[in-house]
């Protein structure tokens, strides 16, 4: 549902009226500044831009990504302006224009988290507004960076993702649909060009790197050549929650990741057993809140980025080497890269993996399955959750169990919506065989170890959350690990004959 201009507007948490004691500490801290009618306080695209409280007058927050102009909210008087961005420096999403004469309190966004900080009762609703507008900005036709592209294109589904996990606003436009391929000719555009992005009527890319993408929209920054107190390898909810920790008590951290915040955690659709969120929330959300804390405090993010390398000088720094060619030294090191889902070995896997074959459920997968019937393979808490959320969307979920039944494996909770939901069939002892179709998975060969049969069916994507593998490959060898590959630590490696 497409929420209005005019709901918006009412939205006392996304835009609180600051009193007149509030305004007069923000006059304190920042500069008084004045704008005539017309002019721009901050354009779409401005990366480090300032942070207004608004003393008199009004200002219009128009949205220029699609190929006209549209007015989204009017803030005034007690009103701030800013969302996230703030805190990653990233560029502006829309155009803010004074509407009259218009009287501010600046504060230069080189001292935000200092305001943020320093005044809290001002800093919790400025943080609650942040999250609240990017929440209801993805509520209404805000289309963002457009991405032509077709749902069977691998780097389609990676742009989205990449987008999805690190809060870019953005849109998807399927080629297949003829409105879309003719407006891609009109524009000479032809199929070996995509994906596609444009912001408005502006061409960013064609065919798109990562890499690419992270520098343009600010995502991808240089890292310090200062000496940081502690690198976090992984930014799931652990690596997150360290930088809170860490940035919060003073120390100079950084956190790196090769697609953005979130983890593993980043591919569930809900989470409900993670203490403080009793109503559940996303794993996309729970990162989102986790990452803003941590830019609140301080924290360098860089992504996507991996490390290649680790080593020790004789001063006792360490030295990683990233991926994207500069080394950083720190004092201490803090892996939490989670594991990679492990990957199943069957004809048509790798062919089509990205074009049918997910090892997430968000958003961005499941458009591409509606009204369709998908197969989630697994009998854990992310293979529950994930047929749970593809329900909604999904003419059927097929979820395919090894085993005998869910309770082994499946949390109470969560197994017994399962059972109930009508759009869930759950399928014990049965297990994929083959993965067919040419540019896009088209159909599933299963092997259903009762009857001693293989059935042949129709699939729109075949999901997979069967366990994982340690992602420790770029420790150097020496790093003790178990049997498995996962670091040891604590009172594990207790007996280790080098400790």
């Amino acid at each position: 549902m497409i929420i209005s201009p005019e709901t918006i507007a009412q939205d006392t948490e996304a835009f609180p009226i600051f009193s007149d004691a509030d305004l007069a500490t923000v006059q304190e801290f920042g500069m008084d500044e004045e704008f005539a009618d017309g002019e721009a306080l901050i354009r779409s695209g401005t990366r480090d831009y300032d942070c207004f409280f608004i003393l008199n007058g009004e200002v219009r927050v128009v949205d220029i990504s699609s190929e006209g102009e549209r007015e989204v909210v009017v803030h005034s008087r007690g009103q701030f302006i800013g969302d996230i961005d703030l805190l990653t420096g990233r560029p502006g999403v829309v155009d803010i224009i004074a509407k009259g004469s218009v009287h501010t309190a600046r504060i230069p966004n080189s001292r935000i988290r200092e305001f943020l900080v320093r005044f809290p009762d001002i800093g919790d609703r400025m943080m609650g507004a942040f999250t609240r507008r990017r929440t209801l900005l993805s509520a209404t036709d805000f289309e963002g960076i457009r991405i032509y592209g077709y749902k069977d294109c691998g780097m389609t589904l990676k742009i989205q993702e990449f987008f999805y996990r690190n809060g870019v606003p953005h849109s998807w436009l399927d080629c297949e649909k003829s409105e879309v391929s003719e407006k891609l000719a009109s524009l000479g555009v032809e199929c070996a060009d995509t994906p596609y992005l444009t912001w408005g009527k502006h061409e960013i890319f064609r065919k798109p790197t990562l890499s690419q993408l992270a520098e343009h929209i600010g995502i991808s920054r240089s890292v310090s050549d200062e000496v940081y107190d502690t690198v976090i390898i992984g930014a799931g909810p652990s690596g997150l929650g360290a930088a809170v920790y860490a940035s919060s008590e003073g120390l100079k951290t950084l956190i790196i990741d090769n697609i953005g915040p979130g983890g593993q955690a980043g591919s569930s659709s809900k989470i409900e057993n993670y203490a403080g969120f009793p109503a559940g929330l996303s794993g996309r959300d729970l990162a989102h809140r986790s990452y803003l804390q941590a830019l609140k405090f301080g924290t360098d993010f860089a992504a996507p980025c991996s490390a290649l390398s680790i080593e020790r000088d004789p001063e006792g720094l360490y030295h990683l080497e990233l991926c994207t060619g500069s080394t950083v030294r720190t004092r201490t090191i803090i892996v939490s890269t989670g594991i990679s889902y492990r990957k199943l070995r069957v004809d048509g896997m790798d062919r089509l993996s990205g074009s049918g074959v997910y090892y997430n459920a968000t958003q961005v997968e499941s458009i591409l399955c509606q009204d369709r019937p998908v197969h989630v393979i697994g009998a854990g808490n992310s293979a529950g959750q994930a047929a749970m959320f593809l329900s909604r969307f999904a003419s059927e979920v097929n979820l395919l169990v090894r085993g005998d039944n869910l309770q082994k494996s499946m949390s109470e909770y969560l197994w017994s919506r399962v059972e109930v939901n009508p759009k869930i069939k759950i399928r014990f002892q049965t297990e994929l065989r083959a993965i067919h179709g040419e540019q896009s998975i088209e159909s599933v060969t299963l092997e259903d170890r009762v009857a001693g049969s293989e059935n042949h069916e129709s699939s729109a994507g075949v999901f997979i959350f069967i366990g994982g593998e340690p992602c420790t490959d770029f420790l150097p060898e020496k790093m003790a690990r178990d049997e498995k590959g996962f670091v040891l630590a604590g009172a594990s490696i207790a007996d280790h004959p080098d400790w």
